[in-house]
C-alpha cells in the first residue's frame, strides 16, 4: 500500500498509516485517486494548495 492517498477531486492528502473510517478512502472515485510513496511530490501539493486530511494529516489540515 502506497503511503499516501491523493484526491484531487477535493484536493486532500491522506497519511495511509493514519487513516482512520472518517476518511471515507473507499469513494475517492479512480480517475480522481493518485497513490505515492513519494514524500517530495506531496509537500509541493501542501505548498501550491493541497490540504491535509482533518483525520489522518492533521499537521498538514487547514480548514
Amino acid at each position: 500500500m502506497a503511503k499516501y492517498i491523493i484526491n484531487h477531486n477535493t484536493e486532500e492528502v491522506h497519511r495511509t498509516a493514519e487513516r482512520t473510517r472518517n476518511c471515507r478512502i473507499p469513494e475517492i472515485h479512480a480517475t480522481h485517486r493518485e497513490d505515492t510513496d513519494n514524500d517530495g511530490r506531496v509537500a509541493q501539493l501542501i505548498r501550491d494548495k493541497y490540504n491535509g486530511c482533518y483525520w489522518c494529516y492533521r499537521s498538514q489540515h487547514t480548514g
